[in-house]
Parts: C-alpha cells; structure tokens; sequence
C-alpha cells in the first residue's frame, strides 16, 4: 500500500484507505459506539487517523512495541495508481484536516462540514469478500503454521477458532530466534494501519 507525506509529515497509509474509512464510517446505519452526526463520525475517524502521524511500520518500531509478528490482509482494493485518481480537491481539504489539527484532538466542524460532500462521492475501494477472507485464512496459517496448505486451511476454517484459542497465544508471543523462518516475517511492506483505521 501507498504511503504520503505533507511536508515533513509522514503517515503510513494512502489517501484511498483514509478516504475509504471515511466513507464506510459515514454510511454505517449501526455501530455500538460510533454514533451521531456525520461530523462527529468524520471527526472520530480523523482523530484515529491523525494517532499514526510520523509513525513507521518497520521492524525497529514493532518491536519496541512488543510485536514480532503480524498478518497483512488487504482492507482495500487499490494499486500504486489509485491515489492518483483521486480528485486534487478532496485530497487537500484532508491535507488540511490533519495538518491544522492537534493529533488526538478531533477537527473543527467548518473543516468537516467542507469535506461531507467530497466523501459522500468517493466511491470506497473496497476489497471483494471472498477474496479478503481467503488473503486473510492464509495470513492467518502462514503465521501460525496450523494448516499445511491453502486448501486444507479452506476446509479446516471452521476449526480455527478453537485453534487459534489453544495455540494463537503462545504461537504469537514465540521469539523470532524460536520461529520458522517465513517471508511474512518483515514488517516493513506491512501496514497494520488499515487494519486499526478498517476497524473504526
């Protein structure tokens, strides 16, 4: 996935996946704590996007927060091209947002308000089901080594709660000197950011 910078500011993820997350927050009907106005919706997201300012998911980073291992599931549908086919507008009205706003601190409601229309027309990018839910099956054995292959997995999926009770804590606390060695074990083309944003 994509990542961008405003001037010195870095944040780890595209503009298609905040973009996406806007969207998808403001068009939920029901949500157990996300609820209110669409600018108090935008503005919580806001608020979780803006936490990931300066932060890189690398090795080095994870690590000092107590993370070895991961899974990479793709939460969008986008490509290295997709930013670019964003309207320049809409992007900078979020350039905007996160720019003048304090991070933890919601943005003010003119700023909000100027966006809703821009998001309303974003079409979301959003990842197909089945596919989702196959990446993320095979992340989750590729990491935790329950299932010898990809179709094994498939027919063993109903089981993998139960799995990943019994052994999901230990596998995920193993220290890399004690692990297999697995291509899924550099952080630095992962971005756990879209899964904290998909989440909101």
């Amino acid at each position: 996935q994509s990542t961008w910078e405003i001037g010195p500011v870095y944040y780890p993820f595209s503009y298609s996946l905040a973009l996406t997350c806007l969207r998808r927050a403001m068009d939920r009907t029901e949500h157990q704590t996300l609820v209110g106005t669409p600018v108090k919706v935008l503005g919580v997201v806001f608020i979780f996007l803006s936490l990931f300012k300066n932060f890189r998911f690398n090795k080095t980073s994870l690590h000092k927060r107590g993370i070895d291992l991961y899974i990479q599931v793709p939460f969008t549908a986008e490509d290295k091209n997709s930013d670019e086919a964003i309207p320049g507008g809409m992007v900078n009205k979020v350039k905007k947002i996160l720019t003048s706003t304090k991070v933890g601190d919601p943005p003010t409601d003119s700023l909000l308000l100027d966006l809703i229309g821009d998001i309303s027309e974003f079409e979301p990018m959003n990842t197909d089901p089945q596919l989702l839910y196959d990446c993320a099956l095979n992340a989750i054995n590729s990491v935790l080594l329950l299932f010898d292959d990809a179709e094994t997995a498939e027919k063993n999926a109903l089981s993998l709660p139960a799995e990943l009770g019994r052994r999901g804590s230990t596998a995920l606390h193993t220290s890399s000197e004690n692990r297999p060695s697995s291509n899924h074990e550099n952080p630095t083309n992962s971005n756990p950011a879209q899964e904290q944003a998909d989440s909101i």
